[in-house]
């Protein structure tokens, strides 16, 4: 039978580092027993910078010998054109093995990956098929969340898919056996790769799936996001996941903590007037406060705003913002503007005495449009999705800046949206007593 382990821990409660011991703790036990790793792990990030911080980590802190931690080049990383116009994890491994070409490093690193039968090989989401073909014994999602719903459906159009079998490097009775293996289908002149089957796949055929998030899919969306044509999906696969898989769901959270949450009790417009004035307040009440002050804006120009202001005012502060030049200035800075969903959305610590934030309002033609896509392929209430994937974004960020429970935050959070987002993750309900409503005349001062 396999095991789904849900790890739904509150933001910095260790769900990366307790999965890093445990999988450190059983190749190190299986080299003193065996002289070499049994286990075959895939480690899965949303990010591609974070995986040489989780290699580095394994290899450092967790003391696992180099040549047992492997990474897997990203889609911008793979080994010629070809790949790279065409890019589909799963296509790469029908086509780089009985690539001619003996040059191509990506091919021999992929061809690792599948011959080998132990050791932990890291790589972004992308490469959940991996784990089906790579007969992989162990596969940990970090960040699943992420997944939803960027990820669920990968595309390549059909002229990418032509020019590969033109070349030799793909053939169709490999296309027909993905098919009836449920992982891939054709409509409309595209090809479609359901990630939601890899789950059930995962699932069936590896000892455990591990999935972390501080931030779950409602239970509406959890393993029940489908694919665009159901009737596409073969019942027995339900079944099997039915009948053959455990799910056990473990949520953790701080059993006490030093958080005051003052909450706006309106909704702010990124267009409206009053708007412009609350930016010019918090850049003016964060150069008063005294510790780490961290400022979170809506948008670049809210940022680049909000900068002009302090480091004007407030010469002798260190102010840093969330740019590619700047980002590695943030945690030393004494003042810091990030963007919600920025470069430090996940994977950053950047814990903060103080934390100003704003609402980050969709455009409404990008609402529409995203609106329009949940709609044509999923079979699920858009709405409450998309409102899932907005809050999850502002949580996301808003939690990279508190990162230790036994310290006192002060959160200033400027807009009523941010108390929803609070009430719809199980994993942050002991925030709920700590939560006051303020008026916008009555933001606190320093």
């Amino acid at each position: 039978m396999g095991l789904v382990r849900k790890m739904l821990y509150a933001p910095a409660m260790g769900k990366t580092y307790a999965s890093k011991r445990n999988i450190s703790d059983l190749l190190l036990s299986e080299i003193v027993k065996f002289s070499k790793p049994k286990s075959k792990i895939l480690w899965l990030t949303p990010l591609r910078s974070l995986r040489h911080r989780e290699a580095w980590d394994l290899r450092t802190n967790f003391k696992i010998p180099s040549q047992y931690v492997n990474i897997i080049p990203s889609k911008e990383e793979a080994g010629c054109n070809l790949i790279r116009k065409a890019y589909s994890p799963l296509l790469s491994l029908a086509i780089c093995p009985k690539c001619p070409t003996k040059s191509c490093w990506y091919r021999y690193v992929l061809k690792d990956f599948l011959e080998s039968d132990s050791g932990v090989w890291i790589a972004t989401h992308h490469f959940l098929p991996f784990a089906v073909f790579g007969k992989v014994d162990y596969v940990i999602v970090d960040e699943y969340d992420a997944m939803i719903p960027q990820h669920l459906v990968t595309t390549v159009h059909e002229s990418e898919v032509e020019n590969l079998i033109k070349s030799g490097l793909l053939n169709r009775s490999v296309l027909k056996k993905l098919h009836k293996k449920r992982m891939l289908y054709k409509w409309n002149h595209i090809y479609w790769i359901p990630m939601k089957i890899f789950f059930f796949d995962v699932a069936l055929y590896t000892k455990e799936l591990r999935l972390l998030s501080a931030t779950p899919p409602p239970r509406e969306f959890d393993f029940e996001v489908t694919f665009f044509n159901p009737d596409d999906i073969p019942e027995d696969i339900i079944d099997l996941f039915n009948t053959r898989v455990k799910i056990k769901e473990e949520i953790r959270m701080p059993k006490t903590h030093k958080i005051e949450a003052y909450v706006l009790s309106e909704g702010v417009y990124m267009s409206s007037p009053k708007r412009s004035k609350m930016l010019e307040a918090a850049a003016n009440l964060a150069g008063k406060l005294s510790g780490k002050v961290t400022i979170i804006v809506g948008s670049k120009t809210e940022r680049e705003r909000v900068y002009n202001i302090i480091t004007r005012r407030y010469p002798h502060l260190k102010v840093a913002r969330d740019t590619e030049h700047e980002y590695r200035n943030l945690e030393n800075a004494d003042i810091r503007i990030i963007v919600v969903g920025g470069l430090i959305n996940r994977g950053w610590n950047l814990d903060s005495d103080y934390v100003i934030a704003f609402w980050q309002y969709m455009k409404p033609h990008e609402k529409v449009q995203l609106l329009q896509f949940l709609t044509d392929y999923y079979d699920v209430n858009e709405e409450n999705l998309l409102k899932y994937i907005e809050y999850r974004k502002h949580v996301q960020t808003l939690f990279r800046c508190i990162r230790k429970y036994d310290k006192p935050h002060v959160l200033i959070l400027l807009d009523h949206n941010y108390y929803w987002s609070f009430m719809i993750f199980r994993t942050l309900s002991f925030l709920r007593n700590s939560i006051h409503f303020i008026s916008p005349n009555r933001i606190p001062r320093a």
